[in-house]
């Protein structure tokens, strides 16, 4: 998701730093110094960077390996503390 993300800002910021995209009146109005161009550069430096830096890109040096657990799956029945707690009783 945060490569779609990622690639939406990337565009969004593309098209209204070339004016393909035109917002219209009143929302150019409430852009920063009501230019176009600062409103992309913006998009893609606050919005596009971020979400793809965050981006899970896979590398062949990960490819094979099970992606990293996640908080429910950690605390599932096939989780390390289920099977802690499960073990002591």
């Amino acid at each position: 998701m945060a490569g779609v993300t990622a690639t939406l800002a990337f565009v969004g910021a593309a098209g209204l730093m070339t004016g393909v995209l035109d917002p219209g009146d009143i929302v150019t109005d409430r852009i920063p110094f009501g230019s176009k161009a600062f409103g992309g550069f913006a998009l893609a430096l606050i919005v596009g960077i971020p979400m793809a830096l965050t981006t899970p890109w896979r590398s062949p040096m990960t490819q094979g390996r099970p992606p990293p657990r996640s908080a429910p799956g950690f605390f599932s029945s096939r989780g390390s503390l289920s099977r802690q707690s499960s073990s002591k009783s």
